[in-house]
């Protein structure tokens, strides 16, 4: 009779052990299943043209307003470069996810792939948005040529344009460091979209570090936002130090492909740890 008490004790101090960890691995189960599903209602909103159920499941940091960002996905529905968008890898980082999404391109085939956090936002799982990059075969071979060809910078001394050109583009930035934080400002876009019907821009603008005589070395890109991340149509680093008050740059920036483009963005970018950088400009074509 004994041993009939003691045996019910030990299962019931298991059960004590068990019950709590049981709780706590359906827990992970139960949001990780969440996570996974707020991708999936993602992906899903793009399958159904949905720009107001878009918009619940993302957080998009490179748009200024809601009413911008529905715009914007409106229009892609009409002109985006991608036919499908599928789930890949889904992996546990920390309190966060990592979805890994393969996009199709219409023209060519090509599969590109961008890995996006999953962020819960008090009850409910989003992805991130901040500005991960595509770019095809045909526009990374343009930006390895115009690499090779290392075209002239000129300085734009007077920081005078012909008067009968009117800007297409025009930016203003603060950028921070480039410390790996998902929210940290390293990139910046022009303040409005435009359309091109030529192959190439001429950029002019001033970029420095406030303060020092030190240069900066910035990235200038043609981008095209969309769902997922920016998809690339023409890059150039551009280093030095080219004050605000002084002697201005001006370099051609050109766009892969022949075909003319509508609703694009300069795109500014800053990979150093170790310092910001400031700027402004414009894009004339």
């Amino acid at each position: 009779m004994k041993g009939s008490k003691f045996f019910a004790l030990m299962i019931s101090s298991l059960l004590l052990v068990i019950a709590p960890l049981s709780v706590t691995a359906a827990s992970v189960q139960s949001e990780e299943e969440s996570a996974k599903q707020a991708v999936v209602n993602y992906i899903d909103a793009i399958n159904n043209k949905d720009a107001d159920e878009l918009a619940k499941w993302v957080d998009d940091s490179r748009f200024t307003s809601p009413d911008e960002q529905k715009k914007q996905y409106k229009e892609l529905f009409q002109n985006d470069e991608f036919s499908s968008y599928s789930i890949g890898d889904f992996k546990q980082d920390g309190k966060e996810y990592d979805v890994t999404i393969d996009l199709t391109r219409k023209d060519s085939g090509e599969v590109n792939t961008v890995t996006l956090p999953v962020v819960k936002y008090g009850d409910q799982w989003k992805l991130v948005v901040v500005g991960e990059e595509t770019k095809s075969e045909q526009v990374k071979l343009q930006i390895q040529k115009d690499r090779e060809e290392n075209d002239k910078i000129e300085l734009d001394k007077n920081k005078i344009i012909k008067p009968q050109a009117s800007a297409i583009a025009n930016w203003d930035f603060s950028l921070t460091k480039n410390d790996g934080g998902l929210y940290s400002r390293t990139t910046a876009y022009s303040t409005s979209s435009f359309n091109m019907t030529g192959n190439s821009v001429t950029m002019n603008g001033w970029q420095e570090l406030p303060g020092t005589t030190s240069g900066v070395s910035l990235v200038y890109q043609i981008v095209k936002k969309g769902f997922v991340g920016d998809d690339v149509y023409g890059e150039k680093m551009l280093s030095g130090r080219y004050r605000e008050n002084g002697s201005w740059y001006s370099f051609s920036l050109s766009k892969s492909g022949l075909a003319p483009q509508t609703g694009l963005y300069i795109k500014i970018s800053n990979s150093s740890g170790e310092h910001g950088a400031m700027g402004a400009g414009n894009a004339y074509q």
